[in-house]
């Protein structure tokens, strides 16, 4: 098994958790001076802007996440991982949650196309069924909301939109939902 050192999962550079000791000693002095050049002010701006004001809060949030069905294959996994063990999270915590509740649902979609392939179907009706499939899926399954968060958290237009509408099937269907 492969070692990991702590500093890899702690970014800020810690590899304590918060109340036991492992925290930066606290200097007045130089906390006095943060505030007058209104740093102190900025840094609990960005901080609540992070989310990461209440941390067990923030715990709280990403383990939920983590506890859905292949919630690693998520775009969102990275940032969300980030908020975590920024929080204090435990790294074999969310590892166990990623690990068990993952289902490999994109996986088996592929394993199956290979064997309708390898079973004689044409590549372009398989390809054609996973098509239809996901996007009736897409359809019944479409949440608005949850749609805007991706765009609110990339910041712009994510590039993986662009290629999306280069084809004809998903293009229309964006229109649907964007209309729907």
């Amino acid at each position: 098994m492969m070692e990991v050192e702590p500093e890899d999962y702690y970014p800020n550079g810690t590899a304590s958790g918060p109340g036991d000791g492992g925290e930066p000693d606290f200097d007045p002095e130089e906390e006095e001076e943060e505030e007058e050049d209104g740093a102190a002010v900025a840094d609990m701006e960005v901080e609540a802007e992070d989310g990461i004001e209440n941390p067990q809060e923030t715990l709280k949030q990403c383990l939920e996440k983590f506890a859905s069905p292949d919630f690693i294959m998520e775009p969102e996994i990275f940032s969300q991982l980030k908020k975590y063990f920024q929080s204090g999270g435990n790294p074999e915590q969310v590892i166990d949650l990623l690990s068990s509740n993952y289902m490999a649902v994109a996986q088996m979609a592929n394993l199956m196309a290979e064997w309708l392939i390898l079973a004689g179907a044409e590549i372009q009706t398989v390809q054609q069924l996973v098509e239809n499939h996901l996007h009736d899926m897409i359809l019944k399954t479409f949440d608005p909301k949850k749609a805007d968060a991706i765009f609110a958290e990339e910041g712009e237009t994510p590039s993986w939109l662009a290629e999306l509408i280069e084809y004809p099937t998903w293009r229309s269907l964006i229109y649907r939902v964007d209309i729907g």
